[in-house]
């Protein structure tokens, strides 16, 4: 049986962003109805933007730079109100969509925040594909936390 779930698997800034993007413009992808966020990177990897898939939506989450929330996490500063806002969208999305997308699964989900609602949400369903990009260092952490030993992986180098 094939999993429900895709992991698409990178180290960091070797294009697993780039890989969605153009994933979603091919088929089968293209052919679905899609939901879910892109994060999106400014050149110098100090900021992320998430990309609501369904309404084209965009909303500073993360900076290096700038203090845009109250929480740090790393480096960055977190826009919390950005990945609330985030998590509803694709909650929302959830019942109607064929494939529901997170870029990225990692250190803020296992911590407790980021896209846990959604993605706890839709893991929870029993209908749907998942695809969730994840860094190669922490694919096995994510794997164990969600009970995702038999999802597919994909490794991708895609620059």
């Amino acid at each position: 049986m094939k999993s429900r779930v895709l992991l698409i698997c990178a180290a960091k800034n070797t294009g697993k962003t780039t890989y969605l993007q153009h994933a979603l413009k091919t088929d089968p992808w293209r052919s679905l109805k899609v939901a879910g966020m892109l994060s999106l990177s400014n050149t110098a990897k100090s900021e992320y933007t998430l990309y609501d898939l369904v309404t084209g939506e965009q909303r500073l989450a993360l900076s290096a730079e700038r203090a845009i929330g109250e929480q740090v996490f790393g480096r960055y500063w977190i826009d919390t109100e950005a990945y609330r806002w985030a998590n509803e969208q694709m909650l929302a999305a959830l019942p109607s969509a064929a494939l529901l997308l997170f870029d990225e699964i990692g250190k803020l989900e296992l911590a407790g925040s980021g896209f846990l609602p959604a993605f706890a949400a839709a893991l929870a369903r029993k209908e749907g594909q998942i695809v969730a990009s994840v860094r190669t260092e922490a694919l096995r952490a994510v794997q164990a936390h969600f009970g995702l030993a038999e999802a597919t992986v994909r490794r991708v180098v895609y620059e």
